[in-house]
Order: structure tokens, then sequence, then C-alpha cells
């Protein structure tokens, strides 16, 4: 079915619409922006399309801090040592690309056959010997285009579960005390440096397992958990790479109270202190003594005893005053 052919007078009319729409977004420009407040805002409009369409082009340049290694495909040989251990790397693309750039995905692998066996190398590279890099970006710079490579002959040893660390626990079972242990009759060829992993055998240092997950487990169970090559050991590799653990997961027993036991003393024993019977009370003296008097008292003329005078028995108090009213000294008293 062909398309409606667009009359003329709606053509008019959405021109006319627009006109109208731009015509009071221009007044409201200049009347909240000044008489150019249209212009400037035509202008911001302007500038953010240029940024969005130009800072994709645009170029920049980054530096990154890159780590050197070295792989010795020789049978006899093993490397021990590289300087330096990184190289400042200076990229050069597109703005947004190194924006979005990640860093640590940039390496520097280098390979050596060591054909005649030298125990230090020097090894050189170039700008196109790094990987990681992404689609537009290259490298412009390097603080150094070689490094220096130390080997040392390469053998090997046999260890056996007692050279393996107890790995590590995490998390914590559903019930019970969960334990773990190294299951017996294991051994493993390690391969390394002939000076430096051999002090790390000679030293009796273990080989640390990664950590085993007793997370919401019941019962025990064996599992199989890798072995970490330690930093500094020169150890190239181990075989096999796993060792063999058994975590136990024990249910304690509750722990009942003690039920109290009577132990009969021996009569040599015995406490020393008589018996409530065999004690002796001490003798108690009684003495017989006769009780006072009652007190009388000299009756009034009604025949009322007073009430202030002295019990029988007690001298009346001296009243030097009274005694020389009644009494007169004679001559012969004299």
């Amino acid at each position: 079915m062909p398309d409606p052919v667009v009359q003329p007078s709606a053509l008019k009319q959405a021109a006319a619409f627009f006109s109208r729409v731009g015509e009071r977004l221009r007044n409201r420009l200049r009347r909240h922006l000044g008489p150019n407040g249209d212009l400037l805002a035509l202008s911001v409009l302007l500038a953010f399309v240029l940024i969005r369409l130009i800072r994709p082009i645009a170029v920049g340049e980054r530096t990154f801090s890159v780590p050197v290694s070295v792989t010795s495909t020789s049978p006899s040989s093993t490397v021990v040592g590289v300087s330096p251990a990184a190289v400042t790397v200076t990229l050069r693309g597109p703005v947004k690309a190194l924006d979005s750039f990640y860093g640590p995905g940039l390496s520097l692998h280098l390979s050596s056959s060591n054909p005649t066996r030298r125990r230090t190398e020097t090894i050189p590279f170039g700008t196109r010997s790094f990987g990681g890099l992404n689609d537009g970006l290259r490298v412009v710079g390097l603080s150094t285009n070689e490094v220096r490579v130390d080997y040392d002959n390469l053998r090997g040893w046999t260890l056996t579960e007692q050279h393996l660390a107890l790995p590590q626990i995490e998390g914590v079972p559903l019930q019970g005390i969960a334990t773990v242990s190294i299951v017996p009759g294991q051994s493993f060829t390690i391969s390394g440096s002939e000076k430096l992993t051999g002090e790390f055998v000679q030293k009796g240092v273990r080989l640390p397992l990664g950590p085993v997950s007793v997370k919401d487990k019941i019962d025990s169970f064996e599992t199989s958990v890798p072995i970490r090559i330690p930093d500094g050991s020169g150890i190239t590799s181990v075989h096999p790479s796993n060792a063999i653990v058994r975590i136990s997961i024990e249910i304690a027993a509750p722990v009942e109270a003690p039920v109290p036991v009577a132990i009969p003393v021996p009569p040599s024993e015995a406490p020393l202190l008589p018996a409530l019977d065999e004690q002796e009370t001490p003798a108690v003296e009684i003495v017989d003594e006769p009780m006072p008097p009652p007190a009388t008292f000299p009756e009034d003329d009604d025949g009322e005893a007073r009430e202030d005078a002295p019990p029988d028995g007690d001298d009346p108090p001296a009243d030097s005053g009274a005694a020389g009213a009644d009494h007169t000294q004679t001559p012969a008293e004299e």
C-alpha cells in the first residue's frame, strides 16, 4: 500500500508549531541568561557535541610498571634471578583506551634455552615483546631494553607428607569440632635450583597447602588441596601438585556433673576432739547467801508510812544546822 501523501497544509502547521516553540524557548533563555542567552545555550550544546566526537580520537600517553618473567627451556638449568625485576613502559593511544586500560594485564615474558650453560646471561627485548595491549595502544618508551638473568643447575628431590604444612581450616561445621591431618604414605617430587632449593630442603621448611572449607559439613571427609610454592625457594615444579588431607569432625560428649562420694576416714585419721557426751562440764559453785530484810518506813500520825523516810538500817543524813539548834554543849561535855 503506498504511503499517504502529506498535505501541504500539514507541513505548514508543523512549521508554525516549531516556530512558536522556538520563539518561546528563545524568549525564556534571553529572560534568564541575558540578551544573548539563546546564543550562549547553543554554544554550550555545540561544545558538548564536539567533546563527545573528538575525545575518542584524542591521543595521550601513560606510563606503567611491568614485571619481567624469564623462563628457561633448558632441562639442566633454571632461572634464579632477574635484574631489573620490573620495566617502566610508556604507552600511547586514544585517551579513552588509556583510561580503560588495565595496567596489571601488561606483561613481559622472555624465554632462554641457555645453550652455553652460563651462570649469567643478558637477554634483549623490544617494544613488541609485551603482551596484553589493547587495540590502538602501542609501546613508545622503555626504561631499559635488556635484562640480566642468573641461572643455576636444576636438580630434583623426593619429599614425603612430613614436608607439608597443615592447611588452614575455613568456616565452621554444622556440629562438632573439625581437625585436619595429612594422609600418610604420600610422596612428592620437586625440581628447582641446586643452591636455593637445596637450602630450602635442608632447613626442613614445609611446603604450604591451600585452605580447606568445612562450612556446613557434618561428617568427616578427605579432600585434595593444592601445594603452594613459596617465594624465594627456587622450586620450579611439584609433582603431584596436590596433597590429600583428612578432615575429622567429632562431636564432643556432654559433660556430666560429678556425683559426690562419701570417703570413709580411717580411725587413725579421726578427729581428736572428744564426743559431746565425753566432754567435761565445768563445775559451777553455788553460794547460799541470806536475803536482806525488807525495808520498813515510819508511820505518820494517821498510820501511813512516810515516803521520805529512809529505810531501816540507814542513818539519816547529818545536818550541821539542825544539830546546832537541837543540842547544847555543856561544860561537862567539854
